[in-house]
């Protein structure tokens, strides 16, 4: 198993562990917007997952990279397995 990123810990705390966007910016030293960027990037693709598109089509209709759409949707795999995935516990909002 690889590493885990700094996006993945951060959607972890937002989605899994049910923080705040303050609280997960500073517990990761990132910055509130850096970390809306990310969760909100992360509900995004999810949603689109969720909705039966391929990683593939899910990049282009979210407007990110197939790799980033890829990182996003193994975060989603894996939080589905554990059974904290949510979207809507992905909101961009600070909670």
């Amino acid at each position: 198993m690889g590493a885990i990123t700094h996006k993945e810990i951060i959607v972890r705390k937002s989605v899994e562990e049910k923080k705040s966007m303050s609280q997960v910016a500073e517990e990761t030293d990132h910055t509130p917007e850096a970390v809306n960027n990310y969760v909100a990037t992360y509900a995004r693709v999810a949603y689109c997952l969720e909705k039966g598109l391929s990683v593939g089509d899910t990049a282009f209709a979210t407007g990110v990279s197939r790799g980033l759409a890829d990182a996003y949707a193994k975060i989603r795999a894996d939080l589905k397995a554990s059974g904290s995935e949510s979207v809507e516990a992905a909101g961009g909002e600070d909670r």
